[in-house]
Order: C-alpha cells, then structure tokens, then sequence
C-alpha cells in the first residue's frame, strides 16, 4: 500500500497499531495530523496515553497548537481513571456450575475418546449459546492434539477475542510454554486485539519482566522480540517524508538496520 493523502497515513498508522508495530504508527498518525488530518492529533496522543507515555502525550498535545487536542487529552484521561476506578470496585462474581445440558451430552463423548464428536458437541452447543462451548471446544482439541484447528479457533474468533487467552492458559498448564509463545505471536501477527497482552503476560510470568514491560510500551518488532525504545517528540527523530511512511508499511528498516517487514 502506497500513501497518497493524509488519510492514507493515518489509515496506515491504525494497521501498524493493530499490528504491534507502534514506533511506525506514531509516526504515521504524527505525520497526517502535521498534514492536515485533525482526527490524527487525537489518535496519536490517546495512544500514546494508552502506552503509559504520559508527558510526551501530553508534549504532543502542546506541539499540536490546537487547544482541543489538549481538551480531548484531558476528557480521555478523565475517562480512563473513571474506567479503572469503576472496574477496581467491582466485585468478581459467584458462579454456582451445575450439570448442564452440554456436560451431559459431551463427557460420556470424551471418556470414550470419540474427541471429535464431543468437539462438535461442544461447537453446537456454543452456537446455541452455552457461554461454555467454545472453551470447551479449545480444551479438547488440545487434549485430542488437533493443535491447528485450536490455533485456528481461537486467533480466528477476534469478535471472542478471550478465546486465545483461553488457549495460551491451556498449554502454559500443560508444560507448553513454547506453544503458548508461538500461538500468541501467531495471533500478533494477524492483528488479534489481545495478542500482545498475552505474550506480556507471559514473559511477565516467566520472570522477564522487563521484556513484558518493553511490549506493552513499544510493541513487537518484525522477529516478534520487544521493539527497540522509540520517542516520536525526540530532537534525534528523523524527518519522516512521504516516501519514508511508504517503506514503513511494509519494506523500511528501523534505524537499527533490522527489517520492519511483517514476519510470514
């Protein structure tokens, strides 16, 4: 895809984001606002909040010479606490589990080891919206070593996007650490919404923590390791032309050499 107008930019920039390579969304969002397209002040600066990189959200909004961008920062931070206060007062709720329809008819399938009936059993009953279906589904897919079609259930399922987070748990409690890594890479790279928070969480348990910490704040970059550190309001930030956002949507290099290029 070649960019051609600042909407092009900026619709550029939503995908890097979506695909975990935040150094060149920001600058995408940062080079359409410069050219005109005022919803990138805003995209740019509440992504860099969401980041935890307050003061140059906040350094940006004040480049921005436009006093609403400031104003949206404040409303958008304002929002985010009240969302975090809201959710900190929540209490988890009391699940009563009973036998329902769904374990009547899966477990004899299961205990037989007829796994793809009770697999279909599990499906059906999600379609007819047993809350339960789908990760019961994932479960004994594991189980029955049909790892693909799992991956492909849970990184396919964006609109049950806690699907993958139910897989990665399945196979970090069965001793795959290494799977649970590689499905969530698998799901970075097709944009699922959750894919870099699992594989934070899970370098977080492994005791990296720095390395968790590096993805949320930076991103991936193309080899799936933490990006590099990157500031969009650094004096050393290279002029970022035309033809410098057309390489970074698909052939550029980062400025350590290493190819921005989405990994296959």
């Amino acid at each position: 895809m070649h960019a051609r107008t600042p909407a092009d930019w900026f619709a550029m920039g939503e995908a890097a984001q979506l695909y975990g390579r935040y150094r060149h969304a920001a600058r995408l969002f940062h080079l359409a606002a410069k050219a005109g397209y005022q919803e990138a002040w805003k995209s740019l600066v509440e992504f860099l909040e969401i980041l935890g990189r307050t003061d140059e959200a906040t350094a940006v909004a004040q480049l921005s010479g436009q006093p609403h961008v400031m104003q949206e920062l404040t409303e958008f931070r304002t929002f985010m606490e009240a969302a975090f206060a809201w959710a900190q007062r929540q209490q988890p709720a009391i699940v009563v589990h009973e036998p329902v329809p769904l374990e009547l008819k899966m477990r004899p399938l299961e205990k037989a080891g007829r796994w793809h009936e009770a697999v279909e059993c599990a499906m059906q009953a999600a379609s007819q919206g047993d809350v339960d279906g789908l990760d019961e589904a994932l479960r004994l897919l594991e189980k029955a070593g049909e790892r693909k079609r799992a991956e492909d259930l849970a990184i396919g399922s964006i609109h049950l996007s806690y699907l993958l987070g139910v897989l990665v748990q399945l196979r970090v409690q069965a001793g795959d650490r290494a799977g649970a890594e590689r499905v969530a890479r698998e799901a970075a790279d097709h944009g699922h919404p959750d894919a870099l928070g699992e594989l934070a969480r899970l370098r977080e348990s492994a005791g990296r923590p720095d390395e968790a910490a590096a993805i949320r704040r930076y991103g991936l970059a193309a080899d799936g390791s933490p990006a590099d550190p990157w500031w969009l309001t650094s004096p050393a930030l290279p002029c970022v032309g035309e033809a410098g956002v057309n390489a970074a949507s698909g052939n550029a290099r980062d400025a350590d050499g290493r190819s921005a290029d989405r990994r296959q």
